[in-house]
């Protein structure tokens, strides 16, 4: 069982670490498309809090 967990953990860690990557390069290659998505994800959070 404990290396089973160990296997899980190590495998979440793996596909952390690749996602923070492929969001890293995405916003240093397109800058004002990540400013724009917050924006628009900030917004529609806004809309949906207020109500």
């Amino acid at each position: 069982m404990k290396n089973r967990l160990s296997d899980v953990q190590d495998t979440v860690v793996q596909k952390y670490r690749l996602a923070t990557e492929t969001t890293d390069d995405f916003v240093h290659d397109n800058p004002w498309k990540a400013i724009v998505t917050a924006a628009l994800g900030g917004v529609i959070i806004g809309m949906l809090v207020s109500r």
